[in-house]
Formats: structure tokens, sequence, C-alpha cells
């Protein structure tokens, strides 16, 4: 009987060592590690939007507006893989870590990034001899009327001249060189997908008949890009003969942000013509036209022009120190932008003013940006673009025979 009792016991127990180590693996194997933590940038700015992934799985989540994340892991080996466009991707072993913040820093080659093609996005890598681009900081730098002249020496297989240095005035662009004899070499201009065709002037929308585009605030432009060949430019047919330029404005990224912006500079001719003086220039006229009864005459009484007249009596103007000026530049704009996983929003007003070294020729221009996108779901969005300028020009033109430098001397 006793044994009988031992070995039951013994079973008893056994089972019980049985049931508690199953219940051990079974905790065990489905017990999650909730992980939390931030993500920014080296500015430690929140990087909205940061791909998440568990390491070896089909598991994706992401930061919210601030740069937050949750993810819950299965042990303390697992590894999460932070992933951001144009930001080299971390990775993390969680260990003992219940919160891990991470820095993402800037890629240093900027040949993955992404740039606006005519039909899509392209890495730029796989378009480097096609597309040429500028992005938002070097446009702002170069502090200028017109985002075309932001671009000049900065793109390759781009030409771009002006006629005048007068504000406002027009330019010549070629992208790789002239493709007609006849036709000119004028890009077509497309600014967030609306085609605009520059030599159009009022029919285009715009007041200024000088440079049309100088309406646009280079503030306002989040990147430009500048197709080059026919691949890249065969959605435009024939309109793109020429390359495209492609302007993209800024919309709303991330938590809410309000920037200003100001600038002011002088400008002022660095050198000036040596001019002769008033008898010097009649001595001057006298032997090269020994006719002209204005600056010669005859002393003799024989009916020829054998003296120059004198005119040293008469004050000597240097007319560049009365025409020439130091010209002030200023520029001011506000604003304010914000986006979220559904709606982003961007506003901004501005205003530049740039006068000419010579007087009466001004440029002054009053703009307003406005851009809104939301997205309800995965297959609809809906949004508004807005672009608003006054742009006023005035002075004296410098084309034509109207300039007033060469007449003047």
């Amino acid at each position: 009987m006793q044994k009988k009792v031992s070995k039951l016991n013994v079973r008893f127990l056994f089972a019980l060592c049985m049931l508690i180590t199953c219940s051990l693996i079974a905790s065990s194997a489905f017990a999650q590690i909730n992980i939390t933590g931030r993500v920014t940038d080296k500015r430690n700015q929140p990087l909205p939007g940061v791909t998440i992934n568990i390491k070896g799985s089909d598991f994706y989540t992401s930061t919210n507006n601030e740069g937050y994340y949750k993810v819950s892991v299965e042990n303390e080996k697992a590894v999460l893989v932070f992933s951001f466009i144009s930001y080299i991707t971390e990775e993390r072993v969680v260990g003992n870590s219940k919160v891990i913040n991470v820095v993402l820093i800037d890629r240093v080659n900027d040949l993955d990034e992404v740039v606006v093609i005519g039909y899509g996005t392209e890495k730029k890598s796989d378009l480097t001899g096609s597309v040429s681009s500028i992005k938002a900081d070097e446009i702002v730098q170069s502090k200028t009327v017109s985002f075309i002249e932001a671009m000049q020496g900065k793109m390759a297989g781009v030409q771009i001249t002006s006629s005048s240095g007068e504000p406002g005035a027009g330019v010549n662009i070629s992208i790789r060189g002239a493709n007609s004899i006849n036709a000119g070499t004028t890009p077509l201009y497309v600014i967030d997908g609306i085609q605009i065709d520059a030599n159009e002037g009022e029919t285009a929308g715009f007041s200024s008949v000088a440079n049309p585009l100088t309406s646009i605030n280079p503030s306002d432009i989040e990147s430009i890009e500048v197709l080059k060949d026919a691949s890249a430019t065969a959605i435009f047919g024939s309109r793109g003969a020429n390359g495209v330029v492609l302007i993209t404005t800024k919309s709303g990224k991330g938590s809410s942000k309000i920037e200003l912006n100001t600038f002011t500079g002088v400008s002022n001719a660095t050198k000036q013509l040596d001019l002769v003086g008033g008898q010097d220039y009649a001595d001057y006229r006298f032997e090269l036209d020994r006719f002209n009864t204005f600056y010669g005459e005859d002393t003799d009484g024989d009916g020829i022009l054998d003296t120059v007249k004198d005119y040293s009596s008469l004050p000597s103007i240097n007319w560049q120190d009365e025409v020439l000026r130091p010209a002030i530049s200023q520029n001011y704009n506000i604003s304010y932008s914000e986006g979220g996983p559904k709606t982003d929003f961007s506003t901004s007003l501005g205003y530049f003013s740039q006068e000419g070294i010579v007087l009466k020729n001004a440029f002054e221009r009053y703009s307003l940006n406005l851009n809104i996108n939301h997205k309800p779901n995965i297959k609809f969005k809906i949004g508004t673009r807005l672009n608003a300028s006054y742009v006023e020009s005035n002075g004296v033109g410098s084309s034509n025979g109207q300039n007033l430098i060469y007449n003047g001397i």
C-alpha cells in the first residue's frame, strides 16, 4: 500500500513539474517588451514619418508628428531598424533598454536623394546626367529677385544670361545649347504641375512684361529640377524641346513651425569710366569733323574752320556722379507650416524691394503663398495651391537705344 502511494506521489510531482515548465515556456514565448522613444535629427528637430522595422519580421510602424514611437518586441535580442529618406539608416539592439532615442544623420552623398521628374520621382543617382536639382537652402542663400538668377552657375549644361542689370530684367536661358535656328531657347516652366509659358506675359497671368517669373517669391520654393534630355521631358512633348524647369513650392511638414527671414543689402558701382573735360572733348570732336561749326570756328575769314571754340569757361559735369547712387535691397518673409498624417498646411507672406544703381530704377514685389493638402484615405487626395503677387517695376530701360549711361556719355 505504501509503495502504491509513493508511486502516486512521484507521478503527481512529475506531472506538476511538467505543467509548471510548460507554463513558464508558454509565458516566456508570449511575453512582450514595450519600447518607446523619439527620433530627431542632429539639430534636435523631431522627424515625423520615420519607418521603424523589427529586423527579420514584417512588422512596420512610424513616428508621429513629434517624432515619438511605440513598439513591442518579443525579447531583448530584437533589433529595431530606423530608416528615413535622405538620412542614414540606424539599427539598435533592444537589450535591457525600455526607452530608445535615436538621432538620424543626413546623408553626405545626395545621390540617393529623390528628385521630381516629368512623370513622378526618381533617385538622383539614376538621373545625374539628365536632371539638375537645387534645394530651398541654396535658393534662399542667393538673395536674388528671381529664382532664375539663383540657378546661375549651379547647374551643368544650363546657361543663364541677362542683357541688363536693372532690377527685374529679363534673362535668357539655354539648356544644352540651341535646338532650333528660328525658334528661341526658352524652356518650359512647370510650377506645381501647371505649365507656364514665360514668353506669354499677360496671357500667363503675370503683370510684369520684363520678366514675368520675378513674380514668384524664391523663399516659397522647395526645389527646382531642370530636365534636359528626351526621356525626362517626353511627357511634355514638343513643348519640352528646350528643356523643362520643374518648380515645387513648399508644403507643411512635421510640427507647427514659424519662420521669419530678412536681409538688407547695398549695391554700388565698383568702377566709373574715366571721362575727358569739356574743352578736351571739343578738341576731340573738332579733330574728327573739321566742318562742324558747333566745335570749330573761322578766325581768319577764309571760310575754313581752323580753330576750336573756347569751352573752358563752361563747367565740366561728371554725369556718372549725377546718375549713379548706392542702391538698397531689402527682403522680409514670414511663413507658417504644419504637417500631419492626413493634412498639411503652409502659408507665407513676403515683401521684396530692390533699387537700381541708376536713379529712378526700382523693383518691388508683394507675395502671398498658400498650400493646403488633405488625404482622407490612401486613394483620395484634395488640396489647393495659391500663389498671388503684385509686382511694380519702374525706371529707364537699357535696351533698344535707351541705355542711359551709354547715351549720356
